[in-house]
């Protein structure tokens, strides 16, 4: 079995994700194991969210908004056509993550801080595993 690990710094960008395929067809997927870091700095940006959810509500959707935009430049640099399947699926990650903070209760706990820290710091993962 062969295992790849890809850092965020590998896969920041469209060239980087093509880069990957590239990599992967020349070497071969056969018994491959393939760990993708966030894009980028994703890690840091979704914990600069948590930090405007907590101390900057106001720039809380701009945050948001602004790592959505940085996916979706990806996307559609790796995608010819706009109604792939996975657009929905960044979107679909993005509105419940907009609606999991807005429902949340501002009697906050440092479990739950740890949860939504958690929570939050899984983002980046799921969305570098998709693209």
């Amino acid at each position: 079995m062969r295992i790849y690990k890809f850092g965020g710094a590998s896969v920041k960008d469209a060239s980087g994700v093509k880069n990957l395929v590239k990599i992967l067809n020349e070497l071969g997927n056969d018994k491959t194991l393939i760990v993708v870091s966030a894009m980028g700095k994703m890690t840091n940006s979704l914990e600069f969210v948590v930090k405007n959810y907590f101390e900057n509500q106001k720039e809380l959707e701009y945050s948001l908004n602004e790592i959505f935009v940085f996916h979706n430049n990806i996307l559609n640099e790796l995608f010819s056509e706009n109604n792939h399947p996975i657009y929905s699926e960044i979107k679909e990650i993005f509105e419940n993550l907009k609606v999991f903070l807005k429902e949340i209760n501002h009697q906050i706990t440092l479990l739950f801080m740890i949860k939504l820290l958690v929570l939050v710091r899984s983002y980046p993962l799921k969305l570098s595993i998709l693209i």
